[in-house]
C-alpha cells in the first residue's frame, strides 16, 4: 500500500451483490481523475460469489483495498469499518448494488469542494431504476436548487448514497449513529450538523437501484419499518444536537406517527387484493374480489 494518503477514497458497501459488483467496481475504475484515489471495499462475507469477484479485482489492481473482517458484522458494522478505513481527505461512498456512469463524476466533485471550502457534503442528480416486472426509471432529486439545508434533508430523501461525497475530517461518529439503520442519512444529519448546507451538482452522474416494486406488500411492511426507524434516528439526533432542531424534528416526527397511525389492516388487505388482481389478470384469469371471496 502507497503510504502517501490518496486525495479521495471511495468506499464501495457490499453483501451478496454478486450480479451487479462487477459494474460497480468497473464505475469507479473508469474514473478519470487528476489525483489519486484508494477504493476500499466492505464486503460483508457474502454466500454467493461476491467475495471471489472482489479478491478478483483486488489481485489485478493496487489501488483496490479488500476488507478482510472474518465473519458477516451487518450492514451498519460493515459500513462504519469501511469509512474508518480510508485514508482520503474526500470520502465518496456507493452501495454494491448501484453505480456511476460519468467519467468524470468524482473530478467534478472534488473540483466543487475545492472551490467551496465551507461545504461539508456535496452530492448530484441520481437516476432510479425500479427493476420489477415493469421496469421504471424517475430521477431521485425533486427539487433541484444550489444548497440543500439539513431541513430539507429532513423534510424528503433526496441523496442517493452514491452521490455522497463528503470530507473525512466533518465526520464523527456519536453513538446513535450505530443505532442508525438509514445510515446514509445518520452520515447526511450529522455533516450538516453546524448548519452546514449539502451542495448540489445538477448533473446526472450515478445510478440507484430499487429492486422492489412499488405495489408489493413486502414495500407495505418495510414503509411501516421505516417510519418508526426514522422517528428514532430524528430523535436521537435531537438529543444529541441537544434540541437545536427541535422544531424541524417535531414537524417531521409528528408526519410520521400520523403514518403510522393511519396505517391499519385494511389499507394492506386492500393493497393485497389488488396486487392479486393484477397478477391473475396477466396470466389471463379474470376474477372479481367479493365478501364471499374476501381476503381475511
Amino acid at each position: 500500500m502507497n503510504n502517501i494518503p490518496p486525495e479521495v477514497s471511495v468506499c464501495i458497501f457490499t453483501y451478496n451483490h454478486e450480479k451487479y459488483i462487477e459494474q460497480c467496481i468497473e464505475s469507479v475504475l473508469m474514473q478519470k481523475t487528476q489525483f489519486q484515489i484508494e477504493i476500499v471495499i466492505g464486503e460483508d462475507y457474502s454466500t454467493d460469489k461476491t467475495r471471489d469477484i472482489c479478491k478478483d479485482y483486488q489481485s489485478r489492481f493496487k489501488e483496490i483495498v479488500l476488507i478482510d473482517r472474518g465473519k458477516n458484522v451487518g450492514m451498519r458494522e460493515n459500513v462504519y469499518r469501511t469509512i474508518m478505513s480510508a485514508r482520503g481527505k474526500y470520502i465518496a461512498i456507493l452501495d454494491g448494488d448501484d453505480y456511476w456512469i460519468h467519467p468524470f463524476k468524482l473530478q467534478k466533485q472534488f473540483d466543487y469542494m475545492i472551490a467551496r471550502p465551507e461545504v461539508n457534503l456535496c452530492f448530484h442528480q441520481t437516476i432510479r431504476i425500479y427493476e420489477v416486472e415493469n421496469p421504471s426509471i424517475s430521477f431521485f432529486v425533486k427539487r433541484a436548487k444550489d444548497f440543500f439545508s439539513l431541513s430539507d434533508i429532513i423534510e424528503e430523501w433526496t441523496m442517493a448514497t452514491g452521490s455522497m461525497f463528503f470530507k473525512r475530517e466533518a465526520m464523527i461518529y456519536p453513538d446513535f449513529l450505530f443505532d442508525a439503520h438509514n445510515f446514509d442519512l445518520a452520515i447526511q444529519l450529522i455533516l450538516l450538523r453546524d448548519n452546514s448546507k449539502a451542495g448540489f451538482i445538477d448533473e446526472i452522474l450515478s445510478v440507484y437501484r430499487s429492486n422492489q416494486s412499488s405495489n408489493s406488500c413486502n414495500v407495505l411492511y418495510n414503509d411501516y419499518n421505516s417510519w418508526i426507524r426514522l422517528i428514532k434516528l430524528f430523535v436521537d439526533f435531537n438529543n444529541y444536537t441537544k434540541d437545536k432542531y427541535e422544531s424541524i424534528i417535531q414537524k417531521k416526527t409528528t408526519s410520521l406517527k400520523y403514518s403510522i397511525k393511519t396505517f391499519n389492516r385494511p389499507t394492506l388487505i386492500n393493497r393485497f387484493k389488488s396486487i392479486i388482481k393484477k397478477v391473475l389478470l396477466k396470466y389471463g384469469y379474470k376474477i372479481t374480489i367479493t365478501r364471499k371471496h374476501k381476503i381475511s
